[in-house]
């Protein structure tokens, strides 16, 4: 049986390798499995300044983007290029497997040091529903959140040109349209 991290803030039993509860969202990854209190003074104020050092490095980034009609494009943090997805069906983020199915396009975030950052193997799904992008979270187990703001798992949210997504502490910037140099670090959202 794994070890469990229990949250000092909900009591939510959680995953060892899990860096946000399951249940609350707080940051956990610090603490020991062993011990039931956390190493040194995190809190839920550091999850923001975690989140944001993550996000920091997309404001940074100032590749152009060109895209086509109905091609999508993320912009991963440690990345200086986008990577462009023509649109035809839904996208999985999260860390290669080899049970992929044909029915879906699946981005690996390994290459992205994806596992260090908390990514789950199928984290959140990008998917066009009418003529609306919605991001949901698959049940990851260090959550997803859109803008700062925690997703429910598999609920969709609607996802709108240049929002930030951090997937585990992974930061990402989703695009629609073709982007300016000037416009991709102007700290849109």
């Amino acid at each position: 049986m794994s070890e469990l991290i229990t949250c000092p803030k909900c009591g939510t039993g959680n995953s060892a390798s899990s860096q946000f509860c399951s249940q609350c969202g707080l940051w956990i990854g610090d603490i020991n499995p062993h011990q039931s209190t956390l190493i040194g003074t995190t809190t839920t104020v550091n999850i923001r300044a975690k989140m944001q050092e993550a996000l920091q490095d997309l404001d940074q980034n100032r590749a152009a983007i060109e895209l086509e009609p109905d091609e999508i494009a993320v912009l991963i943090s440690s990345s200086a290029d986008a990577i462009k997805i023509p649109y035809k069906r839904p996208v999985i983020l999260g860390r290669h497997t080899y049970s992929t199915s044909a029915d879906i396009v699946f981005i690996d975030l390994n290459e992205y040091q994806g596992y260090a950052l908390g990514v789950s193997r199928k984290h959140a799904q990008i998917e066009k529903l009418e003529d609306q992008y919605v991001l949901m979270d698959l049940g990851s187990s260090n959550g997803t959140f859109l803008n700062g703001n925690r997703l429910s798992p598999y609920k969709p949210y609607i996802l709108n040109h240049a929002d930030k997504i951090l997937i585990g502490q992974l930061a990402i910037r989703f695009y629609t349209e073709t982007v300016a140099v000037a416009e991709v670090g102007s700290g849109e959202r």
